[in-house]
């Protein structure tokens, strides 16, 4: 089976689910979205993982960003660059521009970040959208997608846009990484802590990165300074990585 036929079965696997479930957008659409870049951008070995927790908004952006878009786009489309996310132009979204801005570090510059960008798997945990992860039925939670997106992709750095101990603690136990995290803490405010975990296996690198889920974070910038600190310690930029 082909990387490609691999996520198309998964991806049918979770429309599935929403019938199931009976999760569905405004227009009877399964009210999800598995894949933010193309298909081929999985095949592996891949440098970097981007990976949420699950799609956001409200169940009518399901209507407007259909979950099988991403098996039509050419090859480099990216969600991240190239879809209008609530009421912001393409790529506008605050959370886009952090995933940008992130990428730039590891790449090198903004326009090397945007080819990262177009060349990287990107998904979610889970691939069923909410307004937040507490919003998203109980059932809905599993991480299992995301597991297997990794171990399909087979990154050498995953970088997760969130950073609750709750799901980081699941997906280390999930990926059987018994290796101590590293913690940074980026403010005294609940859940703004950045974690790190570094292993000799694939993936060998693993941060997560706290706000990046928020449209209104005040703590992003710091959190670019923390990631490019660590991406240096690693020497993960330039194309090291």
């Amino acid at each position: 089976m082909t990387t490609r036929e691999y996520l198309e079965v998964l991806n049918s696997s979770c429309a599935e689910r929403c019938a199931e479930t009976n999760y569905w957008t405004p227009a009877r659409r399964p009210n999800m979205r598995l894949l933010y870049s193309t298909p081929e951008t999985f095949e592996p070995p891949a440098r970097i993982l981007w990976l949420g927790k699950n799609p956001g908004g409200e169940p009518d952006d399901g209507d407007r960003h259909p979950h099988d878009v991403p098996f039509r786009q050419r090859r480099g489309w990216s969600s991240y660059l190239d879809d209008d996310w609530g009421r912001f132009r393409r790529g506008e979204h605050p959370m886009q521009r952090g995933v940008l801005a992130a990428a730039s570090l590891f790449a090198g510059g903004a326009d090397e970040g945007r080819a990262l960008l177009r060349s990287s798997p990107a998904a979610n945990l889970s691939p069923y959208r909410s307004r937040s992860w507490d919003y998203l039925p109980r059932d809905l939670r599993d991480i299992s997608v995301g597991e297997s997106l990794i171990r399909l992709a087979q990154p050498r750095v995953v970088v997760l846009f969130f950073s609750e101990s709750s799901l980081w603690r699941r997906l280390m136990d999930t990926l059987d990484r018994a290796v101590p995290s590293t913690r940074i803490r980026i403010s005294g405010f609940p859940g703004y802590t950045f974690r790190e975990s570094v292993c000799g296996e694939r993936p060998e690198y693993v941060f997560g990165l706290p706000g990046f889920n928020s449209q209104t974070s005040p703590h992003n910038e710091t959190v670019l300074k923390t990631l490019r600190e660590r991406i240096a310690l690693h020497d993960l930029s330039d194309g090291r990585a």
